[in-house]
């Protein structure tokens, strides 16, 4: 009898020691969202995150090295330096075409504060607005944001050119660009006269580096503008002073930056 109550007691303590060793997951709140949480699962050897809903309900299997939530999005990274995920709060993927991406981060311009996501792999790099109708910029290489401008400058085999949000290409490639405003005289209706109005365009100049043979383009629509005028030369004379890499922008002086 002593032998079998030993023994019911060793395979007590078996089994108390077993499930106090079993795995209990964690789940912590994702800081900046609406209640999104991570919580922990063991495999194998590593402790990996998913995400969970305010209701608790998983929205992703549990493989992430690290989530962050920017602009209502989730920045997922996979362990060993894997890539990573942008993931809405469905959980479904941005862009699911790219798989895991190469990189993925949150981007913030100091003018007007138009934050975006910049993502993808090797040889395909966009840009995602989550605050701007969700537009999607790209693939291009070398992107640059020209806010006040509203446009997007990208480099391309030595040359540069540019995007509209809308993902429209405004000039063609060349070795230097001119972002400027000018008047131009517009004929328009006015009951039953027609006046003439002059209205401020936004236009690209577009050059090569070494010659004077400079084409113009409304920076907005992409629309060709005609033959380079005087107002055109002295607008691109003025450039000399806020040149950065073969890039001008004409700006008025209170809103130069």
């Amino acid at each position: 009898m002593k032998k079998n109550a030993v023994a019911t007691l060793v395979a007590l303590v078996c089994v108390l020691m077993v499930a106090s060793c079993e795995y209990k997951p964690k789940v912590v709140e994702i800081s900046g969202s609406d209640g999104f949480a991570t919580f922990t699962q063991k495999v194998g050897d590593r402790e990996l995150l998913g995400v969970q809903n305010a209701s608790g309900s998983p929205l992703t299997e549990a493989c992430f090295a690290n989530v962050e939530f920017e602009s209502g999005y989730f920045v997922c990274s996979y362990p060993d330096g894997e890539g990573y995920n942008l993931l809405d709060e469905q959980g479904k993927n941005v862009f699911p075409d790219l798989g895991r991406m190469r990189y993925c981060s949150f981007s913030t311009n100091v003018t007007d504060s138009l934050g975006h996501f910049v993502v993808g792999n090797e040889n395909e790099c966009y840009w995602f607005f989550p605050m701007m109708s969700k537009k999607v910029v790209g693939p291009r290489g070398g992107m640059r944001l020209y806010p006040l401008e509203q446009v997007i400058l990208y480099e391309q085999d030595g040359k540069m050119g540019l995007l509209s949000y809308d993902n429209k290409e405004v000039s063609p490639l060349g070795t230097q660009l001119v972002l400027a405003s000018r008047q131009v005289t517009k004929v328009v209706k006015d009951g039953k006269k027609t006046v003439r109005q002059n209205v401020e365009v936004p236009v690209v100049y577009v050059g090569e580096k070494g010659s004077d043979d400079w084409q113009k383009f409304n920076r907005l629509t992409g629309e060709a503008m005609g033959a380079v005028d005087n107002t055109d030369i002295d607008l691109i004379n003025k450039s000399s002073e806020t040149m950065m890499d073969y890039v001008y922008a004409v700006r008025p002086k209170n809103s130069r930056k």
